[in-house]
């Protein structure tokens, strides 16, 4: 930092000039050749990009190659590699996030090329406008989720112009922070997927040494049954149930009941109210790696709590039979996914049978050795969520730190005129 601030002492001490981003690019949008002409899209040597590409920050190839006939079919116009590009519109939070192009492309017609002239470097306006995006979408005609820039408001958006050796500087040291961020991202996340991996085989050579178990079928143990049935979108809009969803089943080894997921159930109607000790699994899946996922049921939910639609439940005859804090163990084991993945058949989405659930294999050791089991794998896995909590946690403050720094090295005093 002291480099940089000796720079603006030296170069630009009363203040920085400001200019309109009209008066130092070229600012265009694209188009899009006709979808409807194969010849434009068939074995495309020119690089096209479309407004969801801006999500990659630094842009080193594109998605989308077009052919020399779609691209003289229609106004998109080649742009140069250092330039800037921006979302116009977009659903989410599209709309004003900005990149940098690191390759000659053209764009649609949702996005704005930025093409800085001799006196502003586009690295530099492409941190600063990263800095804009609150601002820059708050510009935006219409509302907060169907708004959208146009050319004309880009072009009169004031933007800092320090000397290019400033300019130059501030780029350098905010990279170097980008590249920081982005090494100890990979560390953390290789460092959590050692622990996962650790989590799973240490769960799964634990679950082998289970002594004196019996091995049973689910059909001959308990009952296979279905979720919610006759529920329309609006019964989840203005409910008085609660429900376990589909998401709460696959991302929780056991049930969150902490969630406000509700549905409207009429009384009298016939709906199967869930209890402590039933295993729920995903029905339906687009992945065959995905589908039978479980979720156990280890506490009383204390109120009626019903099975989403495209979940299937399970339910033992004898509730004495397993410990839950166990079977919620049990179910994500390798050896039982490897049964439970093979309930299910499809093509493009993949669907659980109960028929074939009802087969699947399970063992039950004593629940002297089940309570044993149980309390270990959860020392173990607590574990492993402290770091699943602690790793992105300091991720994220590295992230504000490097904001609060980029926003520091982008804030100029305007120079008097």
């Amino acid at each position: 930092m002291s480099h940089i601030n000796d720079l603006i002492s030296k170069h630009c001490s009363s203040g920085v000039r400001f200019e309109t981003i009209g008066e130092v690019a070229a600012v265009s949008a694209g188009a899009t050749p006709s979808k409807s002409v194969a010849a434009y899209w068939v074995d495309g040597t020119i690089p096209w990009l479309s407004s969801g590409e801006v999500n990659k920050g630094t842009i080193y190839q594109a998605d989308t190659l077009i052919s020399q006939s779609g691209y003289d079919s229609c106004s998109t116009k080649l742009i140069p590699s250092g330039a800037v590009v921006m979302a116009l519109a977009g659903q989410g939070k599209t709309r004003g996030t900005v990149a940098r192009t690191r390759l000659e492309c053209c764009t649609n017609q949702s996005l704005a090329a930025i093409v800085p002239d001799e006196a502003l470097d586009g690295d530099f306006l492409f941190h600063f406008l990263r800095t804009q995006y609150s601002r820059l979408r708050d510009l935006s005609s219409g509302d907060g989720t169907r708004g959208g820039l146009n050319l004309a408001m880009i072009r009169s958006y004031k933007v800092p112009v320090p000397p290019l050796e400033v300019q130059r500087e501030i780029v350098r040291i905010l990279d170097t922070f980008t590249e920081l961020e982005a090494e100890l991202e990979a560390e953390l996340e290789a460092e959590l997927e050692a622990r996962r991996t650790q989590y799973v085989h240490y769960r799964d050579e634990t679950l082998k040494t289970t002594d004196g178990a019996r091995w049973v079928s689910l059909g001959d143990a308990g009952v296979v049954f279905g979720g919610l049935t006759g529920k329309s979108k609006a019964d989840f809009s203005d409910g008085n149930h609660r429900f376990v969803s589909y998401v709460n089943v696959f991302n929780n080894i056991a049930v969150d009941l902490t969630r406000d997921d509700f549905v409207k159930v009429a009384s009298g109607e016939r709906q199967r109210e869930l209890q402590q000790g039933d295993v729920l699994f995903t029905g339906s899946s687009e992945s065959a790696a995905e589908v039978a996922m479980s979720s156990v049921l280890t506490q009383d939910p204390r109120e009626p709590l019903h099975l989403n639609s495209f979940c299937i439940g399970y339910r033992f005859h004898d509730p004495e039979m397993f410990d839950p804090g166990f079977t919620k163990h049990l179910f994500r084991s390798t050896p039982l996914r490897e049964q439970l993945t093979k309930t299910a058949s499809g093509v493009t989405r993949f669907n659980v049978s109960k028929v074939r659930l009802a087969k699947v294999s399970i063992p039950v050791p004593s629940r002297l050795e089940q309570a044993r089991v149980a309390r270990v794998l959860d020392e173990f896995e607590a574990l492993v969520n402290d770091i699943s909590v602690g790793l992105p946690a300091e991720l994220a403050a590295r992230r504000k730190q490097y904001e609060y720094y980029r926003d520091r090295l982008l804030t100029f005093k305007e120079l008097e005129s």
